[in-house]
């Protein structure tokens, strides 16, 4: 590739240097970055249910906007890597199968206390 003429920065200069980056496929390398991001994450979503006395991970009786009735174990839906900045809009729940936002909840009660 002829990268004359090209600044220091520029995409053509970088693919020739021998800083490029490489990322592992393969999951032999830990991934700090990855492991961190969940961790908050995790910390992120423990504090919203905290907030919103929301008791995840154990069997509840949900009520939804609209009349639905859930019963179930209350779980977080699975992770998404991109979400929107604002936390909780992006947090989903799910009981039974059935995924819903937070704001959809008018009363969440659990049953195995």
């Amino acid at each position: 590739m002829d990268v004359r003429g090209a600044g220091e920065d520029s995409p053509a200069a970088y693919m020739q240097s021998d800083d490029q980056l490489q990322m592992e496929f393969e999951g032999r390398q830990p991934q700090p970055g990855y492991d961190q991001w969940t961790a908050r994450r995790r910390a992120t979503r423990r504090a919203l249910a905290d907030r919103a006395g929301l008791p995840v991970d154990h069997l509840v009786e949900v009520w939804l906007r609209g009349g639905i009735r859930l019963r179930g174990r209350l779980r977080w839906q699975a992770e998404r890597v991109w979400e929107d900045a604002d936390a909780e809009r992006g947090m989903n729940l799910i009981v039974d199968g059935v995924s819903f936002a937070v704001s959809e909840i008018e009363s969440c009660v659990r049953t195995d206390a």
